[in-house]
C-alpha cells in the first residue's frame, strides 16, 4: 500500500529543497488530500537482464548491463466514472530532489516501493497500484495480444543496439520486434523524449485492440484475459490477475479516443546535477497544473495543437490514443517489418 501519510508528511518538508536542485517536485502549500474519484496506476518497465537466457539476450538485443532501473515510468489515471483515462509518461532522466538523483534510479535502489514513494512525492498524485514488466514481459504481453500495428513515415533503422529495422508505412510487429521499436532513442535526436512517444504509441493501439475486442466487457473472457496478461505484468501485491481484473472491469466502457496521453513540459534537458551527471527539468508550474489536473480526476485537455511527430515535448501536449496511430501524415503501406541481428550488445 502507498505510504500516503509519510509522503504528505514529506512533501513539505522537501518543497524547500526542491528549486535548490533544479527539478520539480510536489511544493509546499498544496492540497494533498487524497481524491478518492478515479484509481490512480504506475506502470513501470524494468531494464533488467535477470533471468534472460542467451537466447534471449540474442533475440531481444539486451546483452549489456541492466541496472534494474525504471527506464519506462507511465503514470496513468482512470477517472471515477470509466469513461476516460489520462496517461502522463516521466522522462527516465527527471531529476527527483527526493531522491537526490534521476527518477529512475529509485528502483534500483529500493525497489517498486521506493519506485511508486518517489513518484507520490515527485507529482502529488497517490498511486493505488504499481505494475511493473520487463523484457521478456513485454514480449510476451505483445505476442499474447496478437501484436501491434505501427506506422512510421520514416525509416527507423537502430540495428546495433535494439535490432529496429522499419521501413515507411505500416508494420505488424511481434513482441520483439515491439520491444526494439520502444528501446530505440540512438536514432533520433532527444532520443530519450522521442521513444516516450513511441511507447506512448504502442500502449495506445494496444489499448484499442483490447477495448475492441470486447473482452472488457464479458466477465468470463475479462478474468482470461488478466490471467493470460498476468504472467506478464506483475502486481506490486504479487498478485497481479485480481488488479487486473478489476482495472479491466472499471475499464469497460472507454474508447480509445477518449484516453489521452500526455508527456511534461521540459525546461532543461541537459541540467548538470554534481554526482548526478546530466538531467532533465520540468517547467514547474506547468508540471505542477498537468498533476494536479490528474489527481483532481479531471481531463488533461490543454489548449495546444502541436505536430505529435516532434521530436522534443518543450510544451505540454495531451494527445488522445486515436491520434497516436501513426506518427506522420502519409498514407501507410503494410509492409512486414524486418529485423537485422548483428553482434549482441
Amino acid at each position: 500500500m502507498p505510504l500516503r501519510t509519510r509522503t504528505r508528511l514529506l512533501a513539505a518538508g522537501l518543497a524547500a529543497t526542491a528549486l535548490s536542485g533544479g527539478g520539480f517536485e510536489w511544493a509546499a502549500g498544496q492540497e494533498t488530500t487524497r481524491d478518492t474519484n478515479g484509481t490512480n496506476v504506475l506502470l513501470l518497465g524494468r531494464d533488467t537482464r535477470a533471468g534472460l537466457t542467451p537466447a534471449d539476450k540474442e533475440r531481444l538485443y539486451a546483452g549489456g548491463q541492466g541496472c534494474d532501473c525504471s527506464d519506462v515510468i507511465m503514470l496513468m489515471h482512470l477517472s471515477g466514472n470509466g469513461q476516460w483515462a489520462s496517461v502522463i509518461s516521466i522522462p527516465r532522466d527527471v531529476y527527483a530532489p527526493s531522491l537526490g538523483s534521476k527518477i529512475n534510479a529509485a528502483h534500483s535502489r529500493g525497489g517498486t516501493k521506493l519506485a511508486e514513494r518517489t513518484v507520490e512525492r515527485f507529482t502529488g498524485v497517490d498511486i493505488d497500484k504499481v505494475m511493473t514488466v520487463k523484457f521478456t514481459g513485454f514480449e510476451k504481453a505483445i505476442n499474447q495480444l496478437g501484436g501491434v500495428k505501427i506506422c512510421t513515415r520514416q525509416p527507423l533503422h537502430d540495428t546495433r543496439y535494439t535490432g529496429l529495422n522499419l521501413t515507411p508505412g505500416t508494420h505488424h510487429l511481434n513482441g520483439a520486434h515491439a520491444l526494439g521499436y520502444a528501446r530505440s532513442r540512438h536514432n533520433t535526436t532527444n532520443g530519450d523524449i522521442t521513444r516516450i512517444r513511441r511507447q506512448q504509441r504502442i500502449l495506445a493501439n494496444t489499448a484499442g485492440q483490447v477495448l475492441t475486442s470486447g473482452d472488457l466487457q464479458h466477465p468470463e473472457r475479462l478474468r482470461k484475459l488478466a490471467a493470460t496478461m498476468a504472467r506478464s505484468l506483475k502486481s506490486a501485491n504479487g498478485n497481479s490477475t485480481p488488479d487486473l481484473v478489476e482495472l479491466g472491469w472499471k475499464a469497460r466502457h472507454l474508447q480509445l479516443e477518449n484516453i489521452e496521453f500526455a508527456t511534461p513540459k521540459i525546461a532543461n534537458l541537459g541540467h548538470n546535477i554534481p554526482g548526478t551527471g546530466s538531467t532533465v527539468t520540468l517547467n514547474q508550474q506547468a508540471a505542477r497544473q498537468l498533476f494536479t489536473t490528474m489527481r483532481n480526476d479531471k481531463p488533461l485537455h490543454t489548449t495546444e495543437t502541436r505536430d505529435t511527430t516532434s521530436a522534443l515535448d518543450r510544451d505540454t501536449r495531451t494527445v488522445p490514443g486515436n491520434a497516436l496511430g501513426c506518427d506522420g501524415d502519409q498514407r501507410p503501406t503494410t509492409t512486414p517489418a524486418t529485423r537485422t541481428h548483428t553482434r549482441t550488445r
